[in-house]
């Protein structure tokens, strides 16, 4: 099954840490310029502009704006007790010093990322990762990788030895933090390294009614540009 998504991480050395840290980041999100933009960048999911073509959907577009956007900020977040280790389910939208690596973990392509993404902000469970892959033993390396080798592989070209430690180190990562099984919801709950939680950015309907304002002037900034587009 394909998968596709961005992790961003940082480190925590606990779960109040970690608590601390996803709350100070969804309150940054939270701020007025910080919250317009993200919604300026989304604005092709919003409902009432998406589905404008459909008479029904019209009818209930205020109705739906208003749940995209408790959907929108709601941030989720899984933290790895073993690795102390925060991880924002999500590209970070803020450049949030806090959280300085971010990866886009896919199986649509190659996995040979470079080294040097995986030890962006020098977050040790990345780094020792990247160490032990980098040194690993060649015979080790091909014995691990022999059943996706073909006959003719060269084995003795560098391109070739390289791309297959960045590819074992993705998958070193990707196994190690069992994101399969929190991707699939697969295994028990009880058994996950990982623990999961969620935050609402919007914690009253005041901070809901703000959002939906921002929402409304964002789509009329929108209509405004459109109609100087079509008198030029």
């Amino acid at each position: 099954m394909s998968y596709a998504f961005d992790m961003s991480f940082a480190m925590a050395a606990d779960e109040k840490e970690a608590f601390v840290l996803a709350r100070h980041y969804v309150e940054k999100c939270m701020e007025k310029k910080n919250a317009r933009k993200f919604i300026e960048d989304n604005t092709i999911y919003i409902p009432s502009i998406r589905y404008s073509h459909i008479e029904k959907a019209n009818n209930m577009a205020d109705v739906a704006d208003r749940y995209w956007l408790e959907n929108l900020f709601k941030f989720r977040f899984l933290y790895w007790p073993k690795y102390q280790l925060l991880g924002l389910v999500g590209s970070n939208r803020i450049d949030d010093p806090a959280f300085p690596m971010s990866i886009y973990f896919q199986n649509s392509t190659d996995q040979n990322y470079d080294f040097q993404e995986w030890l962006e902000g020098s977050i040790p469970f990345f780094k020792e990762r990247v160490e032990t892959i980098t040194n690993m033993p060649q015979c080790k390396l091909f014995d691990i990788c022999k059943d996706y080798l073909d006959e003719d592989t060269d084995l003795s070209n560098p391109e070739i030895e390289l791309y297959m430690r960045q590819s074992v180190l993705y998958e070193n990562i990707f196994s190690a933090l069992q994101l399969n099984s929190w991707l699939y919801s697969s295994g028990s709950e009880k058994e996950a390294p990982y623990i999961q939680f969620s935050l609402s950015g919007i914690l009253d309907m005041y901070e809901a009614s703000v959002l939906h304002n921002i929402l409304k002037d964002v789509k009329k900034t929108m209509d405004l540009s459109d109609d100087d587009a079509s008198n030029n």
